[in-house]
């Protein structure tokens, strides 16, 4: 399985980043196979746009 994620801020607890890494983690516990790859919301915003 292939997922991409795109987490905005935790304002006042965590960082986009941290938050990332925290999903990435949770998905390669349940599945030791996935792929995860992390998109920055303005990656996200110009994906949109084309």
């Amino acid at each position: 399985m292939k997922v991409v994620t795109a987490i905005d801020s935790f304002k006042g607890s965590m960082t986009s980043i941290e938050a990332g890494y925290a999903v990435s983690e949770g998905f390669r516990r349940a599945d030791r196979n996935v792929e995860v790859a992390a998109a920055a919301e303005q990656v996200m915003r110009l994906m949109l746009t084309v």
